[in-house]
């Protein structure tokens, strides 16, 4: 299509296509965000403004159409104790899913599509992301504790390589398990979360640790940045180890005046004396 051509109404035709799920044969793997569909529309406004101001689209306006900001998850990360405790009130599939999310960090959807042969216990891995819809950020080997290898031996026990380990599919795995936990979650009076918050709770346990968080990253299946800037939750807990681990008093007894880099924080670096 020429840009002279281009109208509203083919950006609203965009916007209908895209935001379903794609057809057989497509080259889109799953149907656009609304938040995903909102930054298409951002960017367009965009170009075409900057485009104008060159002479290098039509001197008119772009209809395009709003679309709904994408709604804000819940952002509440419980402990492990309180994870404890909802487990405890779970059906068995159940809880087995939600101790391999607390393993991993993976995404519900990951461990949900799970085929027996993408779980190897002598190994202790598993094999995310080999499943349609499992796929976001493609397929990846992730190792597993010790502790947990119990388990991955009890999913695989009996089954062959292709079958499903879980009573439904990835979307029906998610639903039925967000619910249960969100009910036993306030019937507990905790505050509510979701299996998403799993994924958090695994990267705040993983700095607290001290690992490396390109390491950390890998294991999730993001880049270092969307990590820390998304899944890393700071809670009380951490801002009260960081008030601890710096003291906030100062010596008492002879003042003495230090000199310029020598520990004062709000002074520029001291110059090298020449000897």
């Amino acid at each position: 299509m020429l840009i002279e051509e281009l109208s509203g109404a083919h950006v609203d035709h965009y916007r209908a296509v895209v935001s379903r799920p794609p057809p057989s044969g497509s080259r889109r793997r799953t149907a656009r965000s609304p938040g995903s569909l909102r930054l298409d529309m951002i960017t367009l406004a965009q170009a075409w403004a900057w485009g104008r101001a060159r002479g290098g689209t039509p001197p008119r306006d772009l209809d395009i159409p709003s679309v709904a900001a994408k709604p804000v998850r819940e952002r509440y990360t419980p402990s492990a104790g309180e994870v404890a405790a909802v487990v405890a009130h779970l059906p068995t599939w159940m809880q087995q899913l939600v101790r391999l999310q607390w393993a991993t960090g993976a995404r519900v959807g990951e461990i949900a599509s799970l085929r027996a042969g993408d779980i190897l216990p002598d190994r202790a891995e598993l094999l995310l992301g080999q499943h349609l819809n499992a796929s976001k950020t493609g397929a990846r080997r992730v190792p597993v504790h010790p502790d947990t290898v119990p388990l991955l031996r009890e999913l695989v026990a009996g089954r062959a390589p292709g079958d499903r380990i879980w009573p439904y599919d990835a979307r029906g795995c998610a639903q039925r398990l967000n619910q249960a936990v969100g009910e036993q979650a306030a019937a507990l009076d905790q505050p509510h979360w979701t299996t998403h918050a799993l994924r958090r709770a695994f990267v705040v346990r993983a700095v607290r640790a001290g690992l490396d968080p390109a390491t950390v990253a890998s294991i999730t299946g993001h880049s270092v940045g969307m990590m820390m800037g998304t899944y890393r939750t700071v809670m009380a807990e951490d801002q009260r180890a960081a008030a601890l681990a710096l003291p906030g008093a100062l010596p008492r007894g002879q003042v003495v005046q230090l000199a310029v880099g020598d520990g004062d924080p709000h002074s520029a670096p001291a110059q090298r004396r020449p000897r």
